[in-house]
């Protein structure tokens, strides 16, 4: 059952994303802005040699599990990536972060009333929070990239 949360939270996240359109990464910076939907892989991006345009993406991790009276849970880590060659102060980057990021936001909220694959359900932690996101060193981040983390937590059918 654990090992079906991450493909299934993938479709479903597609989906949900599919109208979005972000700035896509182009090895040539000379080259016009194109727009492009956003990508969602598990655990890692795909290997180097297919990597010309995988941004924006999301990458679905499991951070952390229990269990509590014969009910699974897991942590999943969205981490989101953009990328956006505007010049400047790097606002076209953090505004598609920003957007991407309410999406997810929104399938979360979502999730909390309507499982996944009808069997996963988005779940509220200990501080009632559906999700939480982190930056670590967004000043450190290489522009014109930018990336964020966003932390949910999902019931998982059990042994009941």
């Amino acid at each position: 059952m654990v090992t079906e949360l991450l493909p299934a939270l993938k479709a479903a996240l597609e989906k949900a994303l599919q109208e979005t359109r972000l700035t896509r990464y182009q090895r040539d910076a000379k080259a016009d802005p194109d727009l492009a939907s956003v990508r969602v892989f598990i655990g890692d991006l795909p290997p180097a040699s297919a990597r010309e345009s995988v941004f924006p993406c999301v990458i679905l991790c499991a951070v952390d599990g229990d269990a509590q009276d014969g009910e699974l849970f897991e942590g999943i880590a969205f981490l989101t990536g953009v990328y956006n060659s505007e010049t400047g102060d790097a606002e076209g980057a953090e505004m598609e972060l920003s957007i991407l990021r309410s999406r997810i936001t929104r399938f979360l909220r979502e999730a909390l009333d309507t499982p996944v694959a009808e069997r996963f359900t988005c779940v509220r932690d200990e501080k009632n929070r559906y999700m939480r996101w982190q930056r670590t060193d967004p000043l450190g981040q290489p522009r014109p990239f930018a990336q964020v983390a966003i932390i949910s937590r999902w019931s998982i059918p059990g042994w009941e």
